[in-house]
Parts: structure tokens; C-alpha cells; sequence
């Protein structure tokens, strides 16, 4: 957890403008002040028989003035700092808002993953077409030759054997997939014995045609016609068996959408992450202004008292200069007007 000062940076700093402001309206008060009262006491004033309000009624009003300078600066400073607080807190608000929005979203998404996950290997499937392309370009070179005997150039024939291959894959596949169908053992062995005896008639003319074309461009072909028809019908399982372990097409759909839902989760959460942050950030502002409203206002009663010191201090020596400078003798200034030295603890009355 980040630590914070107990006030911001620039809080002090103003703070600490402040009090040099203080300091050097003190300096130029108190200069001003001791010239005064040498001047009066040259004259022998105050008289014994005179008042010292006119003589330090000054000193009380210029202190008060400064400290509702000073009292007006800490008003201005606590006001910005409540303007800074409500816009945080409206920030705050906002953001908790758009949190709460995209936790929403990723509990959405979290729960709609869980209803599209599959028992599917996936990891299998590069694989199965790694196999399953191996197959099928052995096929297609092993019976292309067999179509070219219609005159087609070998390219064409490829093609056409791809073609070919891939349809009595598919048509095995749903082959396999249908015979469960059947009502009867009866029937599943009559569909399945026509369908071996259709493909593998099929692969005998192919592998003739293959033979002819071979013998037809002076080639020997190596592999007799009951040889090509059991490399065929070992592709063609093959295939089949890997094509019987691709996924389903409701297996595809629902890991297509697993994707979708999973790349607009990562995104949630990314933005979830900044949210949080950005709240961390606010609400660190927030401590950080109430703390800063706290010590400013504690700052209200220090500087008053700090104030009401100097122009007592400034009062004190105002009497022992004049005193120092008096010719009359005359020291006795503390029995006069008392109350214009004990009235001097609360400056908010000093101009009233």
C-alpha cells in the first residue's frame, strides 16, 4: 500500500508562503513601530497624564489586518480545496460507476464461458491436419495418374482426384455416421457390404486407368491393381478416422464464441484494471484534500496565536524603546489602559 504525507505538496507550499509573507509583514510592522515609539519617547509622550490608546491602538489594528489577510488566504485555500473534494468525489462516484458496469460485463462473459467449454481435444486438431493433408496428397498423386488416361493433363487429373477424394471421404464419413440408423443388424450389413463393394470397384477402375496410362507413356507401374485398392481403402480409413475425430460443427460454434467471449474478457479486465486505478488515484486525492481541509484549519488558530505573539512581542518593545528614549524619567506605562494590552487575544474583534 502507497504512503501518503499527511498534506499535499502544494498545500505546504502555499502554507509556507504564507507564513514568510507573515514573517516579513512582522519585520516591516516592527521596524516601523520601534522608529515610533524612540520618536514619541524623544517627546516625552505619552504624557503621564495621557491615554496610550492613540499611541498603540495602531500596532493592535495593523496586526489585525494581517491576520484578516491572513485568515481571508486560509478561506480561499479551504474553498478550492471543497471545490477540488466535490469534483474528486463526483469522479470517484463515476468511476465506482463504470466498475461496477464492467464487472457486470465480465461476470457475463465469465459465465457464458462456462457454458461453452467443450471435453474437445484442440489441441489435437493441428495434428489431425498435418495427417490429414499427408492422405489426401497421397491419394491425389496416387490416383491422379489414373485419371489422365482421359486425356487431361496432370494438373487437370490432380485436381480432379482432389475432388474425388475429398467427396468419398465426406460421403464415408456420413457413411459411418448414418448406418447407425439402420433398424436392424440385417440392414446395417447390406448398407455396409454396398458400400464396400461401390468404393472398392471404384479403386479398381481408377487403378486401371492408372495401369493404362502408365503402360500407354512406356512406364512400368509397380503396383498391381489389389495393392493400389488396399493402399486406397488404408488412406480412405484413415482419413475417415480423422475426419470421425474432428470436432463437431456445434464444437466450432461454441469455440468460435469461447474466443469472442474470451478476447472481450481480457479486455474487461484490462479496463477494470485502469478503472481500479484510476479509483486508487482518486481516492488517495480524496485523504490527501481532507487531510489538507483538517491541518489548514488547525492552521487558522495557530497563525492567530503565532499573530497575536508577535504583536504582543512588538508591544513589549515598543514600551522599552520608548522608555529607553524618555528623558522625563517617566516609566510607568503599564498602569495605563490596561485593557488595550490584555484585549488583544482574539483579533477577529480588533476591527469591530
Amino acid at each position: 500500500m502507497i504512503k501518503t504525507k499527511n498534506t499535499s505538496q502544494l498545500t505546504e507550499t502555499r502554507l509556507k508562503n504564507l507564513e514568510r509573507q507573515i514573517e516579513e509583514k512582522h519585520t516591516e510592522i516592527y521596524e516601523k513601530e520601534m522608529k515610533f515609539a524612540r520618536n514619541y519617547g524623544r517627546e516625552n509622550r505619552p504624557r503621564p497624564d495621557e491615554a496610550i490608546s492613540p499611541f498603540v491602538r495602531p500596532i493592535l489594528e495593523v496586526y489585525a489586518l494581517l491576520f484578516q489577510k491572513v485568515n481571508k488566504e486560509l478561506q480561499n485555500l479551504l474553498r478550492e480545496i471543497d471545490t477540488e473534494a466535490e469534483i474528486a468525489k463526483s469522479a470517484f462516484s463515476q468511476l465506482s460507476g463504470q466498475k461496477a458496469e464492467v464487472m457486470r460485463k465480465i461476470n457475463i462473459r465469465k459465465s457464458a464461458l462456462e457454458d461453452l467449454e467443450t471435453k474437445y481435444p484442440w489441441k489435437l486438431l493441428p495434428l489431425l491436419f498435418i495427417f490429414a493433408g499427408i492422405i489426401l496428397v497421397s491419394e491425389i498423386f496416387l490416383n491422379a495418374f489414373g485419371f489422365s488416361i482421359f486425356g487431361n493433363s496432370l494438373l487437370f487429373s490432380m485436381l480432379i482426384s482432389l475432388g474425388v477424394s475429398m467427396a468419398i471421404v465426406i460421403i464415408f464419413h456420413l457413411f459411418i455416421k448414418t448406418i447407425a440408423y439402420a433398424k436392424t443388424l440385417l440392414h446395417k450389413v447390406l448398407i455396409y457390404t454396398a458400400w464396400v463393394i461401390a468404393i472398392t470397384v471404384f479403386f479398381y477402375y481408377v487403378g486401371l486407368f492408372r495401369e493404362l496410362y502408365l503402360k500407354s507413356n512406356g512406364f512400368q507401374d509397380n503396383i498391381p491393381i489389389l495393392g493400389f485398392i488396399i493402399f486406397n481403402w488404408f488412406l480412405l480409413l484413415g482419413a475417415a478416422y480423422i475426419l470421425s475425430k474432428c470436432p463437431t460443427w456445434e464444437e466450432i460454434t461454441k469455440k468460435y464464441h469461447h474466443i469472442q467471449h474470451s478476447r472481450e474478457l481480457r479486455k474487461f479486465k484490462k479496463s477494470l484494471f485502469e478503472i481500479e486505478n484510476e479509483l486508487n488515484e482518486v481516492g488517495m486525492k480524496m485523504e490527501i484534500l481532507k487531510r489538507d481541509k483538517e491541518h489548514i484549519a488547525s492552521k487558522d488558530t495557530v497563525m492567530e496565536r503565532w499573530i497575536v505573539g508577535m504583536m504582543r512581542k512588538t508591544l513589549a518593545d515598543w514600551r522599552s524603546e520608548n522608555i529607553g528614549t524618555r528623558t522625563d524619567g517617566f516609566s510607568d506605562l503599564n498602569t495605563i489602559d490596561q485593557n488595550d494590552f490584555l484585549n488583544t487575544n482574539n483579533l477577529k474583534t480588533q476591527l469591530q
